[in-house]
């Protein structure tokens, strides 16, 4: 299986352990679970678009919270604001609110599901073009 495939397929199975976490109401697993997600399509993105924040985490060997949220303002300018408003929902709601504090219910983290899936469906179209 090509590197592109096996980066999305691996990206639907954590969707698919999200899910299944949540039927079991695990909040907080699910929660981070799909943060993991969104930050991996920031990862993957700020690489296809040679942004120089993923020059900088490869420099020093790891992502940090700063290069992340300038990342997703940057991909903002290409995707539109709702691509950002998408980041801010995965790390304010997902991350910190469900996963950090578990204040998030089962139906709060599952209304926010469709935000990682539309992060996900982004980078499968972008995934598609770079690799054609």
């Amino acid at each position: 299986m090509p590197p592109v495939e096996e980066s999305l397929k691996e990206l639907e199975e954590k969707l698919n352990e999200a899910l299944d976490l949540l039927e079991k109401k695990d909040v907080i697993q699910a929660s981070e679970k799909l943060y993991w997600i969104a930050e991996r399509v920031i990862k993957k993105l700020a690489e296809i678009h040679n942004l120089p924040e993923h020059e900088e985490a490869s420099r020093i060997g790891r992502w940090t919270t700063r290069l992340l949220e300038s990342a997703a303002k940057k991909l903002k300018e290409k995707y539109g604001e709702e691509f950002y408003h998408w980041w801010e929902t995965a790390y304010d709601t997902l991350h910190i609110r469900g996963f950090h504090e578990g204040m998030l219910t089962v139906e709060e983290v599952r209304e926010n599901t469709s935000v990682i899936e539309q992060m996900l469906n982004t980078l499968k179209r972008e995934m598609i073009l770079s690799s054609s």
